[in-house]
Order: structure tokens, then sequence, then C-alpha cells
């Protein structure tokens, strides 16, 4: 029974939603020159991977992300890049 849960929860779940930019913290940086910035400023590299039909992703966007708390440490501590798995 819980099979067949599992393959029919996506059913119910809404279409995705389109991706808009990412949120303002995440800089516009390829994997590759994010982690060798990162690594010459001694930041942590913070990498969140997302995509359009993932629906925590997309309440990390919108909640998350611009918290001021969050974006103050990022700011402070690391390089932030987002990375879309669509």
């Amino acid at each position: 029974m819980l099979f067949l849960v599992a393959l029919s929860f996506p059913l119910l779940l809404p279409p995705p939603a389109a991706v808009g930019d990412p949120p303002p913290l995440f800089a516009k940086l390829a994997f590759a020159e994010a982690r060798e910035k990162a690594r010459a400023n001694s930041r942590f590299l913070l990498v969140d991977f997302t995509a359009s039909w993932c629906a925590p992703c997309r309440k990390m966007d919108r909640e998350t992300w611009i918290d001021p708390r969050v974006v103050a440490w990022v700011e402070r501590e690391a390089l932030a890049i987002q990375v879309d798995l669509d």
C-alpha cells in the first residue's frame, strides 16, 4: 500500500511553477568560478540545488533566502550560488 501511495503522490502536486531569477543573495557564477572566488576570499561556498518542480525550494526562495539574518550571515561568511537541476 505504501508503494502505491508513493507512486500516486506526484500526481496530486500542482504543475511546476516557472522559475524566475534567483533571490539576490545568490551570485550569478558557474560552480568552478564560485569555488575559486570563495577559496580566494577564505569564505564558505554555499550551494543551493533547486528545481522548478521542488515546492520546498520555491518556499526557501520566498522565505529563507531573503531573510535579513540569512542574508547578513552569507554576506559576512560565504559566497552563495544556486544550481538549477532542471
